[in-house]
């Protein structure tokens, strides 16, 4: 049979929805520990805040902001969406990469002289 692009695109589409839930379970725990180190972060800058709130007050001074109510001496922004636990990351790789092949491996199967009864068998195999 020979793989028209279509047919690829039909492939790509049908393989890509069968890994996704296993890329999305693999972000679900991402998420899960990007949330609690968030956490972490917002509580130790909570305590540092309080604890420089504190040693001002102490020594006479303040932090106020322009409309004169009490802010926060340290800020912090949001962890940047680029930091990845390697486990994580290698996981989520390696579904990609087995994704990937199965893809290769099915337009090729098809190329060498596959049917279109083959091609759904294939597909059928990988849930």
């Amino acid at each position: 049979m020979r793989v028209t692009k279509a047919i690829k695109n039909y492939i790509d589409k049908r393989v890509c929805a069968i890994y996704q839930p296993k890329i999305d379970e693999v972000r679900a725990e991402y998420n899960a520990q990007y949330d609690h180190f968030e956490k972490i972060l917002d509580d130790l800058l909570d305590k540092v805040n309080q604890d420089a709130k504190n040693a001002l007050k102490d020594s006479g001074f303040g932090c106020f902001r322009y409309d004169g109510r009490e802010g926060d001496i340290f800020l912090r922004k949001n962890v940047s969406n680029d930091i990845w636990l390697d486990e994580i990351r290698e996981k989520e790789r390696i579904i990609k990469n087995e994704r990937d092949e199965k893809i290769e491996e099915i337009i090729v199967t098809l190329e060498l002289g596959g049917t279109k009864e083959e091609l759904e068998e294939m597909l059928n195999a990988l849930v």
